[in-house]
């Protein structure tokens, strides 16, 4: 159901992997998915950017050290996106 769903709005398209607390087992804030977004992305830490609402959702995310955003709307997103060097 919740794979229909991603498929509808075609966000396969727009990221590299998609992973739901749903499939892994795993919600936010712990800290396991993270890491197994990392481990699928073969990629360091330093390399990835987690965007959330929730400050809380990412605490883990920054320890590991990981780049972080609090979203707070689009215009503010897009400023700190391009602060790290992502223009879109």
């Amino acid at each position: 159901m919740v794979r229909r769903s991603y498929q509808k709005k075609e966000l396969d398209d727009l990221f590299d992997i998609i992973i739901t607390s749903y499939r892994s087992k795993i919600a936010k804030p712990d800290i396991r998915i993270f890491k197994e977004g990392i481990k699928r992305l073969k990629i360091k830490p330093k390399e990835a950017i987690m965007i959330d609402d929730e400050n809380d959702n990412l605490k883990n995310a920054r320890k590991l050290g990981m780049k972080t955003i609090l979203f707070k709307n689009t215009k503010q997103l897009k400023k700190e996106l391009k602060k790290l060097g992502i223009n879109i």
